[in-house]
């Protein structure tokens, strides 16, 4: 991800709507790249764990799986932690939200009604249409998102930043037990609740800034448990949802094709 002053280089060649797609994007990239790693990991454990077979399979390359689960840990908490960083020189949810509300006037119905003719191919009179049916948003909008914020970055501050520091950024040979005293006090819950958020908001400005809908806080709200995930909510083939079901998906699938491949 970008920080703010490199952004800020190319912003020069940009225009502000171009410069705002440009955030979106970087901050909807770490969102996605934390929450496929981290739910692939605890997809991995879930599934693992039920099966003795696979289990002793896993075991008999240990060296290669924990170098893999390890990476997929580091991955997951090193992008957390830029995406709920409290600096303004960092691309991070906030900045989003901010420049959201800066730029209020790009998700007007007129912007939309230009974007849906240069991007969406549709006819004026399709694109005129469209866009007057459209949620148009205010300044005040995005206050529940910024207060949902607060609260997650509140329990990211408490339980996950001590581990993204220490374990994982700036690791300078922390003992064992007390990286593991810092894990104990983290649930899988929470865990999982901080890492699709970020989904969550970047799905939702996505939605208003392509197509003029209204970003409710309760109409973007995904399954957030893997085990539940991998119970009652594995995504079907050819369809395409939101990207923390499909790391679990995709996991499970690659554990039973090892699963159903005879020892040599």
């Amino acid at each position: 991800m970008l920080s703010i002053t490199q952004t800020r280089r190319e912003e020069q060649r940009m225009t502000p709507e171009e410069s705002f797609v440009e955030h979106l994007n970087s901050v909807g990239a770490a969102a996605r790249r934390c929450a496929t790693s981290i739910y692939s990991e605890l997809a991995f454990h879930h599934i693992v764990s039920a099966s003795n077979a696979l289990r002793d399979r896993v075991n008999n390359h240990a060296y290669f799986w924990s170098a893999q689960l390890s990476a997929l840990q580091s991955s997951g908490f090193v992008a957390m932690g830029r995406l709920y960083d409290k600096r303004n020189d960092v691309q991070t949810l906030r900045t989003l939200l901010k420049a959201a509300v800066h730029d209020i006037g790009l998700f007007s119905r007129t912007a939309l009604e230009a974007r849906k003719q240069q991007v969406g191919n549709l006819t004026q009179a399709d694109a005129h249409a469209y866009a007057a049916a459209a949620f148009e948003p205010t300044a005040s909008t995005l206050d529940p998102w910024f207060a949902e914020l607060d609260g997650m970055q509140k329990v990211y501050d408490e339980k996950v930043k001590n581990i993204r520091h220490k374990v994982f950024a700036h690791n300078a040979g922390l003992p064992l037990e007390q990286a593991e005293a810092l894990f104990g006090e983290l649930k899988v819950s929470t865990l999982e609740l901080l890492a699709i958020f970020p989904l969550r908001v970047t799905e939702a400005i996505w939605q208003l800034y392509h197509n003029g809908i209204e970003p409710v806080l309760a109409n973007f709200n995904p399954p957030s448990s893997a085990s539940d995930i991998l119970a009652n909510h594995l995504v079907p083939a050819q369809t395409s949802t939101w990207e923390h079901r499909h790391a679990v998906t995709e996991t499970k699938h690659f554990l039973d094709s090892l699963a159903a491949v005879t020892p040599t």
